[in-house]
Formats: C-alpha cells, sequence, structure tokens
C-alpha cells in the first residue's frame, strides 16, 4: 500500500484510507495523484473489472489489486472511496460503497437520470456519509481566482459571462452512445462552472446545436456543436460555446463582465513564450486535453475530499450540485428539440 508522505503541517494529523475503483483513464489519474501529490492518504487498494488493467496500475503506483468489489471495501480497511468506473456503473457503485460505510467522491455523472442522482444523494445523506462529485474545474487555479473576483465585489455586479470549452477531437461513437451525449457529458461542466463562478442559479436556457465535425454522431443521435444562452436569477446573461473538436487543442476560454470590471483566463499552454520574425509572430497551441490542462485540479478535489473526511465537514461539491447541474442539462436538450427558450425546473 502506499501512503503518500504528509508536509510537516499536516503530520500530526491523522491518514485517511482511500480505495479506488476504475482503472481506466481516470482511474490511473486518480491513483497517480493519490499516490503522488495529495497529503496524509492511504491508497488502500484499488478494483476494475478488467483484473489485468488494474494489476497495471497497482503495480505503476504500488497499490494493492483486489479481486472483487467486496474485498475492495474491506481489505485495507478503507474509510471512502473514488469512484472512475463507467457512468453506467456509478449509481450502483455509490450504493455498494456507502452501504460498506464509506465516504464517496464519484465522477461525474453521479447517475444517468435525475432520479438515479436523487437516489445515490438520498442514500449517502441517510447513512451519514459524504458525497463529493468529480467537477474538477472548481479547483482550477483560474477559475478559483475569478471566483474571488466575483465574491469579494472587485469587478462590481455580474452582468454577463461567456465560456468556451472546446474538445480537441471528437471521441469514439462507442463513447457518444454510453456517456448520455454532449450536453450531459461535456457541457454539464460548464454549467457547474457557470453556477460556481457566478454564485448564482440558472434560471432559464436557449440552446442551438447541431453536428458538423462527425456525422457519426448526428447518426448516433447526438450533437458535436452548441451554442446556450443562459439566464441567472439576477438578470445576468451568460453564453456556453462548445465544439467537439478544433484543430489548434483543448480550447478554455472564460470571461466574466461586472459593473466595475472584467475578469478573464485564457488557454494554458506549454510556455508562455511568443516568437516574432518578419512573417510574423507565434506562440504555443493550448494544452493538448484535459488531463493536462486540469493536472492540479484533479489533484485539488482529491485534496479537498480527503480533508473533508479527515475533519468531517462539508464536501466542495455536493450531490445537490450534481443535480442541479443535470436539472440545467436537461432544459438545454429541451431547448434543443422545441427550439425555444426552457425553464430550469427549481428546488431540490
Amino acid at each position: 500500500m502506499t501512503i503518500h508522505p504528509s508536509s510537516d503541517a499536516a503530520a500530526s494529523l491523522r491518514t485517511v484510507r482511500i480505495a479506488v475503483i476504475g482503472a481506466g483513464r481516470i482511474g490511473e489519474v486518480h491513483a497517480s495523484n493519490l499516490t503522488t501529490r495529495v497529503k496524509g492518504v492511504e491508497v488502500t487498494g484499488i478494483y476494475d473489472s478488467d483484473l489485468e488493467r488494474a494489476r497495471t496500475i497497482g503495480k505503476q503506483f504500488g497499490i494493492p489489486v483486489r479481486q472483487s468489489l467486496e474485498a475492495l471495501f474491506a481489505e485495507g480497511a478503507p474509510e471512502a472511496i473514488v469512484i472512475g468506473s463507467p457512468s453506467s456503473l456509478h449509481l450502483d457503485h455509490v450504493k455498494q460503497a456507502v452501504g460498506a460505510g464509506l465516504h464517496v467522491l464519484c465522477e461525474k455523472p453521479l447517475a444517468l437520470d435525475e432520479e438515479g442522482i436523487a437516489e445515490a444523494v438520498r442514500v449517502c445523506r441517510e447513512k451519514g456519509r459524504l458525497l463529493q462529485i468529480g467537477f474538477n474545474r472548481r479547483f482550477d487555479a483560474n477559475n478559483v481566482t475569478m471566483r474571488e473576483e466575483v465574491q469579494t465585489g472587485r469587478i462590481g455586479q455580474v452582468r454577463s459571462i461567456r465560456i468556451t470549452s472546446r474538445d480537441p477531437w471528437p471521441p469514439s461513437i462507442d463513447y457518444v452512445k454510453s456517456s448520455g451525449g454532449m450536453i450531459m457529458d461535456m457541457t454539464i461542466h460548464d454549467f457547474d462552472l457557470a453556477r460556481y463562478l457566478t454564485g448564482e442559479e440558472i434560471v432559464e436556457v436557449a440552446a442551438f446545436g447541431g453536428c458538423l465535425i462527425d456525422p457519426a454522431i448526428g447518426e448516433a443521435g447526438d450533437i458535436d456543436i452548441a451554442t446556450i444562452m443562459l439566464k441567472f436569477q439576477s438578470g445576468a446573461i451568460g453564453v456556453v460555446e462548445n465544439t467537439r473538436a478544433t484543430p489548434y487543442g483543448y480550447d478554455q476560454r472564460v470571461e466574466i463582465l461586472g459593473s466595475n470590471a472584467s475578469v478573464e483566463s485564457e488557454n494554458m499552454t506549454p510556455s508562455r513564450v511568443t516568437t516574432r520574425s518578419s512573417t510574423g509572430q507565434t506562440q504555443p497551441n493550448p494544452l493538448p486535453f484535459f488531463l493536462q490542462r486540469y493536472e492540479s485540479a484533479f489533484s485539488g478535489e482529491l485534496q479537498a475530499f480527503v480533508d473533508a473526511v479527515r475533519e468531517d465537514k462539508a464536501v466542495a461539491v455536493s450531490g445537490e450540485d450534481a443535480l442541479r447541474a443535470h436539472r440545467i442539462a436537461q432544459a438545454v436538450q429541451r431547448s434543443l428539440k422545441s427550439g425555444q427558450p426552457e425553464r430550469v425546473q427549481a428546488g431540490i
């Protein structure tokens, strides 16, 4: 088992024991962060239905491989779980983990429908277990700074927000079919980010979308490009612009306009070097994809979860946040079908 060395300030704090479900792409990210970057944590085991994949990750990061979920929940006496399994299994894994008495950090989506999300929230509440959702962009340093600019009032009253989120290449068709579609899978991050940055609820949406990148995505019943208008409780307006592919990298930009000032976050690049010559000037393109762009955000969300478990405090991103983002996504899907603005269901 792997214990990350604690900092001097955290040396007196108890170690939190955590296990991992899932040895795919995101499971590998979590395993890496838990064993190299997160403070005060012991990784007690990893499980995946593909045991060979689990063994590869376990060997790479020094994590014991468990042969079943039951073994994962029992061996090494974990007190919390990080769920990075396929989306269709999230709800079942949450319920099983909570039934075993574990606190939970679950990747989005918490479930594939509203009823499932509500069930997960209810089960965790009834059992007194923490439930944190993997909306990792809240832990990005740029986004944290922008939220502070809003919360302290330095930019004045928020009037508008613009979020640009463009993937570098389209996903596989198998992924499109199993992920819930672009709005539920990709854009839902932007809905949560808009709520986080402004501190406001979204009450109405209007959306346009189409399929211009990969015809197979359209044949699978999904879209690969969308522009979505958001209306906030205060009357402020937002715009989210998504595409499934761009020719220059992973495009992640945000601008918030207030009554006193605006605040912007630009793309992260491998360097800030600009080359100038007689033929023009060049700068590096954005980082290639989310694993590089949000590397520190992934470790930040895990550290926040570990601290919440250790200190028995509220999580940074709750199941209720997942439910609100899901309802915004539902309203967007209705707007895409109706061609009209749609209200977002209120309440929890």
